[in-house]
């Protein structure tokens, strides 16, 4: 498999991409808003009384599947009830065994991520399956990756395909960029970037921000297209008008080496930001290093973000750097570094790391992403 498509990690929502200078595959699973069926907003549930809330309870618990739905949306979300993933996964369990095929692959998606209940690829493939055979769209798309990563079952490429391909007909458009993923690859199909740019095209047609980001992409790096840096950078600003963190980060790493637009450092670190209030760890490590690496000298938030960075790392349990800490420490007081230790703790609990939404793959090693170590 090529280097060049072990592509785009943690698109869409949340990005997760913990080290977008490896290039390894990642599953790619849906995440059904099963609350948007029903028009259920954040508004009206944060409207909701606790005399509203103890009649959704109830029916709730008489076994109606709608309001099983928004009791677990809301406790997913903390709009209206205090957070808990356990009880969100607990309702969205009893609907899922009532037959609603959103809350069977909501809760398959909760499995495979072990969100509110253990982690268990089996039972996460058992009722992407059930939803899947019910013609489900998102379920068909989350069986096939299943298939294809050989999580929860014994892999199969080619049903993995067949999945897909059924999800694509009903014109899923994340089932259209994970297929433009697999020709981008040449995996499970025959290598063929002119395939993944339709495939891309076709997602981003939707508006669908993956899509729109990866067409840019393959403008960018001339795959299946002719190269063409302002088509590229016209989809990553389309991806990221919609909070793609993988679109802002990109951008900022444009900005920051000067690829396709005028080096900057000010663009490179507002899109950097964008990309941190979105979720996405791997900008909290860019944005520790850029000041320095541009020319700008800012000793306090280099000293914020490497806090942050270090703080997410810790939480994810990963390794971390407090050397770096340690050396940032000298340009400052130690009542400013207190401070600002402060303000990074505030900081992180109003924008949490986000999670994981759509899963596709890291970005190739050979990008500007990549470079961004």
């Amino acid at each position: 498999m090529p280097d060049v498509w072990a592509q785009a990690a943690s698109l869409f929502f949340s990005a997760r991409p913990t080290s977008l200078a490896r290039s390894r595959r990642k599953i790619m699973l849906s995440r059904t808003i099963a609350w948007a069926l029903f028009a259920l907003t954040p508004a009206s549930l944060a409207a909701q009384t606790s005399a509203n809330i103890d009649r959704l309870l109830a029916r709730a618990q008489s076994g109606y599947i709608e309001a099983q739905l928004k009791l677990a949306y809301a406790f997913q979300s903390g709009i209206g009830m205090p957070r808990n993933a356990v009880e969100s996964a607990k309702w969205f369990l009893k609907a899922a065994n009532g037959g609603d095929p959103s809350a069977q692959t909501t809760i398959g998606y909760s499995y495979f991520y072990g969100l509110g209940v253990p982690q268990d690829y089996k039972e996460a493939f058992k009722w992407a399956q059930r939803a899947a055979l019910a013609g489900y769209a998102p379920a068909e798309f989350d069986l096939a990756n299943l298939y294809l990563e050989g999580r929860g079952v014994q892999r199969d490429p080619a049903a993995g395909l067949g999945w897909l391909t059924k999800a694509t007909r009903q014109g899923f458009a994340p089932a259209q960029v994970n297929m433009g993923i697999l020709y981008a690859q040449g995996h499970a199909v025959e290598l063929n970037s002119a395939e993944a740019v339709k495939w891309f095209r076709k997602a981003a047609k939707q508006h669908f921000a993956a899509g729109e980001f990866l067409l840019g992409l393959m403008y960018e790096m001339g795959k299946g297209v002719d190269k063409d840096g302002q088509q590229a950078l016209q989809w990553y600003e389309k991806a990221a008008a919609q909070g793609l963190s993988n679109a802002e980060i990109h951008l900022g790493a444009l900005y920051q080496n000067g690829t396709l637009v005028p080096r900057d450092a000010t663009q490179a670190i507002a899109w950097y930001k964008l990309a941190a209030e979105h979720g996405c760890p791997a900008a909290y490590n860019a944005l520790a290093r850029p000041y320095a690496e541009l020319g700008v000298t800012n000793h306090e938030s280099e000293y914020f973000w490497t806090v942050v960075a270090t703080r997410a790392a810790s939480s994810e349990g990963k390794t971390s750097s407090p050397e770096s800490l340690t050396g940032l420490r000298t340009s400052i007081s130690a009542e400013d570094a207190q401070r600002i230790e402060a303000e990074a703790e505030q900081w992180m609990q109003k924008h949490p790391i986000a999670l994981p939404a759509f899963d596709l793959f890291e970005l190739p090693e050979d990008s500007v992403v990549a470079r961004v170590k």
